[in-house]
């Protein structure tokens, strides 16, 4: 059995609830605005999927945050 193991893309995008500067969200945000948009390129996790099904693996298993802040537009 072939698996594939990935961890923390951290997709994300500006927040479109403004009520997420008020809650635990508004670290996520930081983060993303003055750290992560500049070290997590969408395009390694497009990589990442393009060699996954290019290797034919049976599973993918992604660990970690898959977004910065859970907003729904993420």
């Amino acid at each position: 059995m072939k698996i594939a193991h990935f961890s923390d893309p951290h997709l994300g995008a500006p927040t479109d609830d403004w009520t997420a500067l008020f809650d635990k969200r508004w670290v996520g945000l930081f983060n993303y605005k003055f750290r992560r948009s500049y070290q997590h390129n969408p395009k390694y996790l497009e990589e990442a999927v393009r060699y996954i099904l290019d290797n034919n693996f049976d599973v993918a298993v992604c660990t970690g945050d898959l977004t910065n802040t859970g907003q729904p537009n993420e």
